[in-house]
């Protein structure tokens, strides 16, 4: 069972085409938590932007559950996480957020 959370990742990792390097990953999902009204991550400042700890706590869990590929440098979704993402990015803010951050 995923919680919602985990799940925005996988929808998020979509919009960017299935993979994205963890630097652009945390930009895109920093952005995107900016435009909730009760942000589902919370950030530090780190030396590359902001910094979401319990992203990277998903991700291990979303990469030993077989939805992210086991990479340290890139977020990449596997045919299962494809299925498991929340809805494809029908969301207009979704898919316009990796074009602003790029």
């Amino acid at each position: 069972m995923l919680f919602e959370r985990q799940r925005l990742l996988l929808t998020l990792l979509d919009a960017l085409g299935g993979s994205a390097a963890n630097t652009d990953f945390q930009k895109l999902l920093f952005a995107f938590t900016q435009t909730e009204p009760s942000p589902t991550y919370e950030f530090v400042p780190y030396k590359f932007g902001a910094f979401s700890f319990t992203s990277y706590a998903d991700k291990r869990r979303l990469s030993s559950a077989g939805l992210l590929t086991e990479d340290k440098n890139v977020w990449q979704l596997t045919d299962s996480g494809e299925r498991q993402r929340g809805k494809r990015c029908d969301n207009a803010l979704i898919a316009e957020l990796p074009r602003q951050i790029s």
